[in-house]
């Protein structure tokens, strides 16, 4: 299966672009009915395709190391206050 970045960070990119400039286009330049019929049958293969390779592709989430790595900041400072609650113990009872 073809890994691809995931969608959040990457969108999946359809070819809406390409299908409605060559329809306006074709209507632009009065074309005939055989060039519709080619024309169309050109973008319903290539919209399928692209919809095959869409259904068939694995999400990877190229940032997942760096979110275990926060996630692991985020813990240690969530520990910070008791942390500091021992150090400032420890100092109030050496001075006194």
């Amino acid at each position: 299966m073809k890994k691809v970045i995931k969608v959040d960070n990457l969108p999946t990119k359809f070819p809406v672009f390409p299908t409605m400039t060559m329809y306006l286009f074709l209507d632009k330049v009065n074309a005939a009915g055989w060039v519709w019929g080619a024309v169309g049958f050109f973008f319903v293969m290539v919209w399928f395709f692209a919809l095959k390779r869409w259904a068939s592709e694995e999400q990877v989430d190229i940032f997942n190391k760096d979110k275990r790595t926060a996630q692991k900041l985020v813990d240690e400072l969530a520990k910070l206050p008791t942390l500091m609650r021992k150090q400032f113990d420890e100092l109030k009872k050496e001075k006194e």
